[in-house]
């Protein structure tokens, strides 16, 4: 018989997605492979010609999201796809599964302001992200600043760029229903300039490597109508970056957009750290 999947907290990630949406929230990380018997009835099935790493990443990424509900109360008897195949959430959970070969990882929450916030987390190898598709995930502003960073660094941090951007697609979509490009969804530093600061609702701080520490913010691309401000937190896990984005939508008030908690200062240096599109279908 199958032992039943041992989750591990993201303590640091969890108290960081509570703040951010002002409610319960969850971050479970399940070590792969997923087993066939971590699924539950309501859970969808994977195809008989479904691959075998197929089966397993949805096993994990639905015992991960078991145990991510588990902890902020709520029981299931599985999540099934909704339309589009994104998983389907209980009523007033906002969630996101991500997942490796070697983990998967889920986080849930209920925000306080439900329709409003949502939530996104993507993981990946910190070798993942190659110079040879810098031009499909980044603007022409984020390799310039990528190519003035040495390796192994410059790996690392794209990837977390990367990981950055998918959470931030994942996170947006309830919210707004658009297909984005990579491009769409921009890093803001100090350096690159991509979009106004003001945009930035939390930057995020990453240890890079070599004593070297980068930080970063995102915000929608520099030319589009800001709908939406991030914030967002990187966590290490043994050599895989996992990010989290919480994406709010913007509220008008009177004096213009709203502007609550945006950064006004520099975002690489200077501002104090708060700290799109891998596997949204999970």
């Amino acid at each position: 018989m199958t032992a039943p999947a041992q989750a591990t907290t993201l303590v640091d990630l969890e108290d960081w997605v509570a703040l951010e949406v002002r409610g319960p929230a969850a971050v479970r990380l399940v070590r792969q492979p997923g087993q066939p018997s971590w699924l539950r009835p309501a859970d969808p099935a994977p195809g008989p010609a479904a691959p075998a790493s197929r089966r397993a990443d949805l096993a994990a990424g639905r015992a991960a999201a078991h145990h991510a509900l588990a902890a902020i109360g709520i029981s299931t008897n599985g999540i099934p796809r909704g339309a589009g195949g994104a998983p389907c959430w209980p009523p007033g959970v906002t969630g996101s599964i991500t997942h490796t070969r070697e983990v998967a990882v889920a986080l849930a929450a209920v925000p306080s302001e439900h329709g409003r916030v949502s939530v996104g987390i993507d993981a990946e190898r910190h070798d993942a992200v190659t110079d040879d598709v810098f031009s499909t995930v980044f603007s022409p502003a984020e390799i310039a600043w990528l190519g003035s960073v040495p390796e192994p660094v410059r790996r690392r941090l794209a990837t977390t760029w990367f990981c950055a951007k998918e959470a931030a697609y994942k996170a947006r979509f309830p919210l707004i229903p658009e297909i984005l490009d990579y491009p769409d969804v921009a890093i803001v530093t100090a350096v690159t300039a991509v979009t106004a600061v003001a945009a930035v609702a939390n930057v995020a701080t990453v240890a890079t490597g070599a004593g070297r520490t980068d930080r970063f913010g995102l915000a929608d691309a520099a030319g589009s109508s800001p709908a939406v401000t991030y914030a967002v937190r990187v966590y290490d896990d043994a050599g895989i970056a996992v990010v989290a984005v919480v994406a709010r939508t913007r509220r008008p008030s009177s004096t213009g957009d709203e502007t609550a908690g945006a950064v006004t200062a520099s975002v690489l240096g200077g501002t104090p750290a708060g700290s799109r599109v891998s596997d949204t279908h999970s």
